[in-house]
């Protein structure tokens, strides 16, 4: 790490915490913070973060390993993660009937724990590896995203006021924003060092424009610098399951619907006459 980003990223620090400092300091913020007080909120988001970073990291490193490990054009690579797609299509409805059974504490830990296993074997590639197989792995993975992301986003607002929403909105997707740009940005800079122990010095970019001959000749070494990067993303896969244990069960959610029904409805006062 260079001077000028461990530089960057501290002045970047500086200035988030600036910011919350004066969010918490005024009444009406830009960015309502106090909202994190809420318990379903705060692991939402928490989950959405860790989440986004590996489910990108995921994407990020799967696109280049068909690229420059298989040779295949972004065209061809796209066409490999489609099954992901057709996975989620299948599972959301299976995990919408389930989060209404028993909340987004009994569906999204399962999630997290399939879209881990479904990665795993990404962590063993090697020259030879069925792409039938990796894409089979892909299909369950986007199973286990549906069974995730949506019931998160719906556990943001199950116990929140009608006039929270709106900055709950804003602080989900600032979120899911960073926490994707921080998975991809680490898990290139693995990646990058890896290829270049591995090669010499090289990049990734050059990596992209060897021959067919080369590539052939080191792709066992390609393979091996590709597992520590799928390892990197299980690993932060694992940790969000963590804050979504804390996530609104049937019974919470039920309770706060509750309670916010018995906050709209209160009697109006009585007009006096004569105005």
């Amino acid at each position: 790490i260079t001077s000028l980003v461990s530089a960057t990223f501290a002045g970047g620090l500086c200035l988030l915490g600036l910011f919350a400092v004066h969010a918490l300091r005024i009444e009406r913020p830009l960015l309502d913070l106090r909202l994190w007080k809420n318990r379903s909120l705060a692991a939402a988001t928490s989950v959405l973060f860790i989440f986004s970073s590996g489910l990108q990291a995921a994407v990020f490193s799967v696109q280049l390993y068909y690229q420059i490990g298989r040779g295949y054009s972004p065209l061809h690579a796209a066409f490999l993660l489609a099954p992901g797609a057709l996975g989620a299509m299948i599972a959301l409805p299976f995990a919408g009937t389930l989060m209404d059974r028993r909340g987004a504490r009994g569906v999204v830990p399962i999630g997290l724990t399939i879209i881990a296993l479904s990665v795993l074997p990404f962590t063993q590639i090697t020259p030879r590896t069925s792409l039938l197989m990796l894409s089979g792995f892909w299909l369950v993975r986007g199973m286990g995203l549906a069974a995730t992301g949506t019931p998160t986003n719906a556990a943001t607002y199950a116990t929140l006021q009608r006039d929270q929403i709106p900055g709950a909105t804003t602080i989900n997707n600032i979120a899911m924003r960073v926490g994707n740009s921080f998975g991809v940005a680490i898990g290139a800079a693995i990646l990058q060092r890896k290829i270049s122990d591995s090669f010499h010095g090289e990049s990734v970019a050059q990596l992209a424009r060897i021959s067919v001959a080369h590539r052939a000749a080191d792709a066992t070494t390609l393979s091996n610098d590709f597992r520590t990067v799928f390892w990197y993303t299980i690993v932060l896969v694992v940790i969000a399951i963590i804050p979504a244990r804390k996530l609104p069960t049937r019974r919470d959610i039920a309770h706060a619907q509750a309670l916010t029904q018995q906050v709209e409805i209160i009697p109006s006062e009585p007009i006096p006459e004569g105005t």
